[in-house]
């Protein structure tokens, strides 16, 4: 996997790839921001990233992220809480947005809790039993249509 990311990450042939990393969903299990921005960058550069930007979406706005997807590569989204990360990913406009970048070719990677989030629905994840739905939280999607 690792080998097929950097290969990826230079399909475009820059040569220095842009990596947008987005910690929420690690956020949502209680991973401390600096610490998750600190770990995943340096494992991206490892992996063939020049940059690693950190954008959380639950204090980004869509004109932020839309210029952020404008300069990278590639989105890693982080694994952790489907829940909290599907209910930003909407709520920030990222959901629409990372859609429209992954059309005009971005590359998106994650694992878990992204991949599911990336999906027409999170209801998947009640399937793991693992993450918490957050009823009663700002990131609470009981009451949508989810």
């Amino acid at each position: 996997l690792r080998r097929e990311f950097s290969r990826l990450l230079r399909k475009n042939n820059r040569a220095e790839p842009a990596v947008l990393y987005i910690p929420d969903a690690a956020i949502g299990e209680g991973g401390q921001e600096a610490v998750l921005c600190a770990q995943r960058s340096a494992e991206l550069i490892g992996l063939g990233a020049h940059t690693v930007e950190c954008l959380p979406l639950k204090s980004a706005q869509p004109s932020e992220i839309r210029a952020k997807l404008d300069t990278c590569d590639a989105v890693y989204v982080d694994y952790g809480n489907t829940f909290y990360l599907t209910y930003y990913m909407r709520s920030s406009g990222f959901a629409g947005l990372i859609h429209s970048a992954v059309k005009q070719g971005i590359l998106y990677v994650g694992s878990s809790a992204s991949t599911i989030a990336a999906g027409p629905t999170a209801s998947i994840a009640f399937w793991k039993g693992w993450d918490d739905p957050g009823y009663g939280e700002e990131w609470d999607l009981s009451s949508t249509a989810d």
